[in-house]
């Protein structure tokens, strides 16, 4: 019941950390939190933005999205969508002005999240050329060379490996799991 308390888990892994359990374990929880508002509350925390600001409210942000997917695992209904685009558009309208402070992981973790919505980004075409534009000199897999965090971010591929998936499900249409019935698996 402390809205402001779960920005406290902001940092990647927790920010996933904090949603799958809520779309796991409370999701049918009546006023448990409400998602939206805390998106909401978390672009305004932006206003005065640093880099870290910026991404932890986009990774809260995306992954909320992806949560709502059930990590890649259904499709959203068209009221989710509904609740989030508004939401997501201000995301964008917020990384257009500080287009050089995300890691390129960050944007290419939006477009995944515009596939999933059914969204067209205007930044789309910014991202693309930039992750195209961003190739390493050690082989054919994308690096972070243009943002603000590109100068301390490592250049091998086990780092870059997060970033080169992403990339591949931002370039797909978003069709989401589903478990095959007994029929179709022959039993």
């Amino acid at each position: 019941n402390d809205p402001s308390a779960l920005y406290v888990f902001t940092s990647h892994s927790d920010t996933t950390n904090i949603l799958f359990d809520y779309y796991y374990f409370m999701k049918g929880t009546p006023k448990a939190f409400d998602p939206i508002a805390l998106g909401e509350k978390a672009l305004e925390n932006a206003a005065n933005p640093t880099a870290q600001t910026l991404t932890s409210t986009a990774y809260f942000i995306t992954h909320m999205i992806i949560g709502e997917s059930q990590f890649y695992s259904k499709a959203l209904t068209s009221e989710t969508i509904a609740a989030y685009t508004p939401l997501f558009k201000k995301l964008e309208t917020l990384m257009s002005k500080h287009f050089f402070s995300y890691k390129l992981d960050v944007k290419l973790e939006f477009l995944v999240c515009s596939r999933i919505l059914g969204y067209t980004s205007f930044l789309e075409d910014m991202i693309y050329s930039e992750a195209l534009n961003s190739f390493s000199p050690y082989g054919d897999f994308i690096i972070d060379t243009y943002n603000v965090t590109a100068a301390w971010q490592k250049k091998d591929l086990k780092t870059a490996e997060h970033r080169n998936i992403l990339f591949i499900l931002s370039t797909l249409p978003y069709i989401h799991a589903t478990k095959p019935s007994l029929k179709e698996m022959h039993l």
